[in-house]
């Protein structure tokens, strides 16, 4: 990674880092509209929508929902249709989507907060330090946390975009005869290239290659999770050169060429390679959105909007009523006040 060692370079990369996840996650919205022209051929999702009681859509998906397991289940039992089963995983499906729109959006909260507590430059060069100190502190603290939780919530995403393409290359093989989980859920999807079957979606550059800072980001992700902080002091350095005040940085240890830690015996915190991970944080992300970019997009040419003639369901009338009558016979919560009683 490249050694940013001036405050304006840095200043300007890091508003192209924010400019660049704020780009994903508006690019990930019309996937919302290529799962539902994917998942809904046959029937018009726009005009049923309209009918479709909150229950349905909230509960077990959403705090404003007041409806518990129990009542849930003793409701959906009597509306064992092939057109509820199928809402109930349209909505479910929902659920990765925003979540990976979550997951990226927050990557900018994080760098919000970590560089008001250090800066993303190094001015000097490794040997022009003359002394330093090691801080540990609240400060310290954060700082680390913030690290750690961009290298979470990247990975995270990952596992969700898996989620979301594999849901959508296995839509034609659904059957709502009866109430399904999200196949993703069934299968325990997380990411792997191997899940996803399109080729075109694992060319050099996108998210299913699998490149080296995909793997790097996610060692990081899985040491954290496993392991606690690859620092468990959370040291921030502050050097000198002769008694001037220099460069303050965290240090991340060496990955090799594929993105995996460099690892002898259970020894796996080397920090040969002197990465100031302060200062490059933001071009790890800028790389991640930009495997991003090119996979979203990728997906849009595979996933066409197509015209087709969609209908609404001829017993959608019976569909309702049963909706509403075992919501009202089998519900045991009262709606809260101002609440829609569907």
């Amino acid at each position: 990674m490249k050694n940013v060692n001036n405050k304006n370079e840095a200043t300007k990369l890091l508003q192209q880092c924010k400019d660049a996840v704020a780009t994903i996650v508006e690019l990930i919205v019309p996937i919302f509209d290529i799962v539902e022209d994917q998942f809904f051929q046959k029937e018009d999702f726009e005009m049923i929508e309209g009918f479709i009681p909150r229950w349905l859509s909230d509960s077990g998906r959403c705090a404003e929902s007041p409806m518990s397991k129990t009542d849930f289940e003793k409701v959906i039992k009597y509306c064992n249709d092939e057109l509820t089963n199928k809402l109930v995983y349209w909505f479910d499906l929902q659920s990765p989507i925003y979540a990976l729109q979550d997951r990226i959006e927050s990557v900018n909260i994080l760098l919000s907060e970590l560089y008001t507590h250090i800066p993303n430059y190094a001015i000097y060069e490794d040997n022009d330090y003359t002394s330093a100190s090691r801080s540990m502190s609240v400060y310290s603290s954060i700082i680390h946390t913030c690290i750690n939780s961009v290298f979470v919530h990247l990975a995270s995403s990952f596992d969700l975009f898996t989620k979301i393409v594999y849901e959508l290359e296995n839509i034609p093989n659904l059957v709502f005869s009866k109430r399904q989980k999200l196949k993703s859920v069934r299968d325990g999807i997380l990411y792997s290239p191997n899940k996803i079957k399109n080729v075109n979606l694992k060319q050099d550059g996108m998210i299913f290659s699998n490149p080296p800072i995909l793997r790097k980001v996610c060692s990081f992700r899985d040491y954290y999770i496993h392991n606690g902080s690859w620092d468990y002091r959370c040291a921030v350095y502050e050097s000198f050169v002769d008694d001037t005040p220099a460069d303050v940085f965290v240090l991340l240890p060496d990955t090799d060429e594929n993105g995996n830690l460099e690892t002898s015996g259970s020894r796996n915190m080397f920090y040969s390679k002197r990465e100031k991970i302060n200062v490059t944080l933001p071009q790890i992300v800028i790389e991640v959105m930009s495997l991003y970019e090119n996979t979203i997009k990728e997906l849009f040419a595979q996933y066409p909007f197509v015209e087709r003639e969609r209908h609404i369901p001829d017993n959608l009338y019976v569909i309702c009523n049963n909706w509403y009558e075992s919501y009202k016979k089998n519900k045991s919560v009262p709606v809260p006040k101002g609440s829609s009683s569907n």
